[in-house]
């Protein structure tokens, strides 16, 4: 097993999230893994390896809302290669975690 796949199925020892796995809660609460990363106290493998998955992770899906789970491009081809969904998105979400924020942003300028 690849140390990639490896750092995906580590979970986490406490708090709101113990048990689940990093990618798991970059999937639910992107923020939270940016909380987790400014605690003095992480220990330093572990924060490597929250970092490490962290920046393999794919910002390009949605994770909520009626295309939750899908890419932005899965979910474009959904709705018959109209990105009005993906406009949406951006304008009234007013939680969108900077990373899904700008990938989309990029998308949208691509496909406009």
């Amino acid at each position: 097993m690849s140390s990639q796949k490896q750092y995906k199925q580590i979970t986490f020892p406490w708090g709101k999230y113990k048990g689940e796995t990093i990618k798991s809660v970059i999937e639910k609460n992107p923020d939270y893994i940016d909380f987790v990363l400014k605690w003095d106290g992480l220990q330093e493998g572990l924060k490597n390896k929250i970092m490490d998955v962290k920046n393999s992770y794919n910002y390009n899906i949605f994770y909520f809302g009626k295309y939750s789970g899908q890419t932005f491009k899965d979910a474009m081809d959904m709705e018959g290669g109209d990105i009005g969904y993906h406009k949406y998105i951006l304008e009234n979400s007013k939680t969108l975690h900077p990373m899904v924020k700008d990938a989309l942003e990029k998308f949208i300028l691509k496909h406009s």
